[in-house]
């Protein structure tokens, strides 16, 4: 399953399922930039700064991704907001998600779906 990385103005990453993987799995833990997340999928908003050093250790551990880690890191230092948004493409509802940030979430993405 793809994973759009997207902006507030809609500049967008597209990661294969092997890149969201990579990606997902290093947000685990106590670094984990996420602030607000569907509890169904892996579409989130995530915090910018603490995604930047995501991606930073995950440049240093993954040398065979380094063009999509250094995109990404881009778009993260170009983002015009402290939010980036995670948007896995699947058939969710988004039904659980009722936290402030869905919606800005569901703005950004187009996304309409999201359960109100």
């Amino acid at each position: 399953m793809t994973v759009k990385v997207l902006d507030s103005s809609a500049e967008f990453i597209t990661l294969n399922s092997h890149q969201a993987n990579l990606l997902y799995s290093a947000m685990l833990g106590d670094s984990d930039p996420r602030i607000s997340s569907c509890v169904e999928c892996r579409s989130a908003v995530v915090a910018t700064e603490p995604l930047s050093s995501v991606l930073d250790e995950l440049s240093v551990m993954q040398v065979e991704e380094t063009e999509i880690i250094q995109e990404l890191i881009e778009l993260v230092e170009n983002a015009p907001t402290v939010h980036l948004y995670l948007w896995e493409e699947n058939d969710c509802a988004h039904v659980l998600w009722r936290d402030p940030l869905a919606s800005e979430w569901s703005s950004v993405t187009g996304e309409k779906r999201l359960h109100r």
